[in-house]
């Protein structure tokens, strides 16, 4: 699944604004949706949200993030670091960077 959900190549690749892997993260529950999408259309069962987080931190080692949503601090967004999907997957709103 990460495999072709994670735009890997075009953050190895971007020579011209040196942008490392580090910068780019994507919140967790877009990842969860592009699991979803992928599923659906490789006709596979779907593991819960919770669980699905488990397994993307303890087997493939990625590391999360909590930010506050905005100014006012009233919720923060959990976030996969080091982490960029497939435009395929990609949410409609634009994914971030860290500043």
């Amino acid at each position: 699944f990460l495999d072709e959900v994670i735009d890997k190549e075009a953050i190895d690749d971007d020579e011209e604004t040196k942008i490392s892997c580090e910068q780019y993260m994507v919140k967790k529950e877009d990842l969860y949706g592009a699991y979803e999408k992928y599923c659906k259309r490789e006709s596979l069962p779907l593991d819960n949200y919770d669980p699905f987080c488990s397994t993307i931190k303890r087997d493939f080692h990625y590391k999360d993030k909590r930010i506050w949503e905005d100014s006012c601090r009233k919720r923060k967004i959990a976030y996969w670091l080091n982490m960029l999907l497939t435009p395929d997957y990609a949410p409609i709103n634009p994914q971030k960077t860290l500043d």
